[in-house]
């Protein structure tokens, strides 16, 4: 309800996009919402949003399962199983469920969330953190090719008119020469006030 009212706020100044955060799921892994008051079948926070004429993104980790066979994941100390994607019946068995769940939600677009995975389950996979980040990259990118796959922005911008400036100069001098930009997140949470100069922004 707090993140369908803030897009309520924020549709009026154009934004078109809102991102539904990492801690949806009623377990790590289970792709079953339920945590924070969102519905269980997640299709009906996306139909929510689609009704604003907004795109709704939602975090995503696809190292993190609940079920699948022991083969081909790694338990951790905080009852998690991290799926070792290189393994190819681990990385086809992802592919089919991010398909069967997410891919019929309806959402625009999927971010990929900095992975909790535990650098002694990275160690029992004999995988880098990043050959673990590029693996869960091109999972989603074969499970949901017709959607753009982003990485979690590294910071989160709250409302401060000085900082939104030197994103949005950044991002647009990057573009003007087709350097690649990553995603920029604004927290709008608990901003009641919208002044002109920071819709312009």
């Amino acid at each position: 309800a707090e993140l369908v009212r803030a897009a309520q706020t924020w549709s009026a100044a154009g934004v078109r996009h809102v991102l539904i955060p990492k801690t949806w799921e009623s377990t790590a892994g289970s792709l079953v919402g339920g945590a924070q008051g969102f519905p269980r079948e997640m299709g009906k926070a996306v139909a929510a949003f689609k009704s604003m004429s907004m795109t709704a993104g939602i975090a995503v980790d696809p190292l993190t399962i609940a079920g699948g066979d022991a083969g081909w994941y790694v338990p951790s100390g905080d009852n998690k199983r991290w799926l070792n994607l290189a393994k190819p019946e681990a990385k086809n068995y992802a592919v089919k469920r991010l398909r069967e769940t997410v891919g019929t939600w309806g959402v625009g677009f999927v971010v990929v969330p900095k992975s909790g995975i535990s650098d002694d389950a990275l160690r029992a996979q004999n995988l880098t953190r990043l050959q673990a980040e590029s693996l869960s990259f091109a999972v989603l990118q074969e499970a949901l090719p017709e959607i753009p796959v982003l990485p979690a922005s590294v910071m989160i911008l709250k409302g401060d008119l000085s900082t939104w400036l030197a994103a949005s100069g950044a991002t647009s001098r990057l573009k003007e020469y087709g350097v690649g930009v990553g995603p920029v997140r604004f927290d709008a949470a608990g901003m009641a006030a919208q002044n002109q100069e920071l819709l312009t922004a």
